[in-house]
């Protein structure tokens, strides 16, 4: 996960960026509650 955020900060692609952190966050909520 926080590959992807490290590459988009360094692309300087805010938009980009702003979506994989909303998307990986979704995600480690959804597996919190799974488990």
């Amino acid at each position: 996960m926080h590959v992807f955020v490290i590459t988009e900060i360094k692309n300087n692609k805010a938009s980009t960026y702003r979506f994989h952190y909303i998307t990986n966050f979704s995600i480690l909520q959804f597996s919190t509650i799974s488990s």
